[in-house]
């Protein structure tokens, strides 16, 4: 089963993949991959593979998407081509957020990143895992935590490709937290834990409905989601269709970067902290999670 996907230019999609994989720093941590060719991912429901490959060019993006599973219904099929869409972020225009930054000094990274995109998160269950155990945490550690979970807990699926299905309440609800320590997550243990037992299946339906600040304190709920992982899960999320970037899930590494770019002084994190996001919403304002990320990918 073969489809065809034209996205919104400018869209680099090696460059993309690139990044986004760069970051992660380990292969194994997600439901997807990319072999140098072509995208992988997986999905629970329905129950597939997906493959893609870029077959157009930035500035005419074009993507051929393949699916792989026992059945799937038409009406399934346009689910699973939606998802590539939102997480591949193919119908998404930059140029707004281009047009700002031309004002300021990340002119120069955008020009040099121009068709970079942010892979979603595969559900918000996995992004607030993966928030949880990014707390004062190098991103290599957290990846092999995250990978850890993944493994020991979660389901795979091989039809193309051996992945691991995202992650779900249920694969964690059976997991103690002795168990969890094994891969030293240490006090986000419990929170993991916590977080399973008390996600409601409905949650993100109704997450995609509110505005940012009310789904924010929604998160917050959860034992261990502060306002950094709360933040952080929703830049991974959609709001009506559309992704969220009026969020600024900035922590200690990406401030550093974020306030040399921008020439903020201040030695005091936390107050370094309020001017960077400061400083975001005046020049971005609801694209501010863009330059947070071209910010960080700046870095790759």
């Amino acid at each position: 089963m073969r489809f065809e996907i034209e996205g919104k230019p400018p869209y680099d999609f090696y460059l993309t993949m690139e990044k986004n994989f760069a970051i992660r720093r380990s292969e194994r941590a997600f439901g997807d991959t990319f072999d140098g060719k072509k995208y992988f991912f997986a999905l629970r429901e329905p129950l597939c593979e997906a493959e893609v490959s870029f077959t157009g060019r930035p500035e005419e993006p074009v993507f051929e998407v393949e699916l792989f599973a026992d059945r799937l219904s038409s009406r399934e099929e346009g689910r699973v081509l939606k998802k590539a869409s939102m997480l591949l972020g193919v119908d998404e225009s930059l140029e707004q957020f281009y047009a700002l930054a031309e004002r300021t000094e990340l002119r120069e990274t955008t020009e040099r990143l121009r068709g970079l995109h942010m892979i979603q998160f595969n559900g918000l269950f996995n992004a607030i895992v993966l928030g949880i155990l990014l707390q004062n945490a190098p991103v290599k550690r957290s990846m092999e935590m995250f990978s850890f979970v993944s493994e020991r807990y979660g389901k795979r699926i091989e039809h193309k490709k051996p992945l691991y299905l995202p992650l779900s309440p249920e694969d964690l609800q059976k997991a103690g937290i002795e168990d969890l320590k094994e891969g030293k997550l240490g006090y986000r243990a419990k929170y993991i834990q916590g977080l399973a037992e008390n996600f409601d299946k409905t949650l993100e339906r109704r997450i995609e409905l509110m505005s940012t600040e009310r789904a924010k304190k929604e998160l917050m709920r959860f034992d261990g989601v502060g306002n950094y992982t709360a933040e952080f899960a929703l830049f991974g999320s959609t709001h009506r269709g559309k992704r969220r970037y009026d969020v600024f899930p900035i922590d200690s590494w990406s401030l550093g970067i974020y306030a040399d770019i921008f020439s903020i002084r201040e030695e005091k994190r936390e107050k370094a902290k309020a001017l960077c996001r400061k400083h975001a919403e005046e020049h971005f304002g609801p694209l501010m999670g863009l330059a947070f990320w071209y910010v960080m990918m700046s870095t790759f």
